[in-house]
């Protein structure tokens, strides 16, 4: 069991995706007991073991879902025939497994790595998030001006997506120093599978953009999934208070309060 928790901080370490299958409940003949655990990867090998056959078969094929989703869950099992559950056993018990994605966390990808952009890295880092942020500023990409563990990119704002790669765990806040920069990166982003897109803004130009771009063709219902102005209301006005605002959405959003 301690090479198992070692393997799970080694996984977190390189960054390498996995799922943790943790029996949390038995009754009856079982093969595992609560405690249980076995580390699933993409490929589909393990290690450790929740009971073997097709019990452990049908918990693989799930964990490989979960490290593609991020979306943990519960796996009820039944080890007798005919029953709804049954991976088709005659132990006559069953058992639950609890499935979760180890080994990376969501991604908050900040575009634009100014006032805001670096108050926010500082912040979001107190978060279970990677923080990412990228500029075509070298100067505002350097490493330096941000905390330990914050990945900094530079280049093109044109390549931004195609470099980062958001998927459908990520958190994207748009802050760049110019308005068809972020025009540009949110016509971007809304063809990316990101759990949320933000752009900073006033009323004003946050409708500016959303006309331009519908005028350019962006489907209504991809532009609804943009959250702009960025963050929630509470007034306001200082990179330190914006960066606030903008968490409180992020974590509204990770905790399924806000879409």
């Amino acid at each position: 069991m301690i090479s198992i928790f070692r393997r799970v901080q080694e996984l977190y370490e390189e960054g390498r995706p996995a799922a943790l299958c943790t029996v949390v409940q038995s009754a009856g003949s079982t093969p595992q007991k609560p405690g249980a655990r076995m580390i699933v990867y993409p490929d589909g090998s393990i290690e450790g073991t929740v009971g073997g056959g097709a019990l452990e078969k049908r918990v693989i094929e799930e964990a490989r879902k979960v490290i593609e989703t991020g979306e943990s869950h519960l796996i009820p099992i039944e080890l007798r025939e005919h029953q709804p559950h049954s991976v088709g056993g005659v132990c006559g018990g069953e058992m639950t497994v609890f499935v979760e994605k180890i080994g990376t966390w969501p991604r908050l990808l900040i575009l634009g790595g100014g006032h805001v952009g670096q108050t926010l890295s500082r912040m979001a880092a107190e978060l279970p998030l990677q923080i990412v942020v990228y500029d075509d500023r070298e100067e505002y990409a350097d490493p330096e001006r941000f905390p330990p563990g914050v990945k900094t990119v530079y280049g093109p704002f044109e390549n931004a997506m195609e470099t980062l790669q958001p998927t459908s765990q990520d958190y994207i806040a748009i802050m760049t120093y110019k308005y068809t920069l972020d025009e540009l990166l949110v016509k971007a982003a809304v063809n990316t599978p990101a759990k949320y897109i933000g752009m900073i803004g006033s009323e004003m130009k946050c409708r500016r953009v959303r006309d331009d771009l519908t005028d350019q063709g962006v489907p209504k219902e991809k532009l609804d999934r943009v959250h702009a102005p960025i963050g929630i209301e509470i007034g306001a006005h200082t990179p330190p208070e914006v960066a606030v605002s903008i968490l409180g959405e992020i974590v509204q959003v990770m905790n399924g309060m806000k879409s």
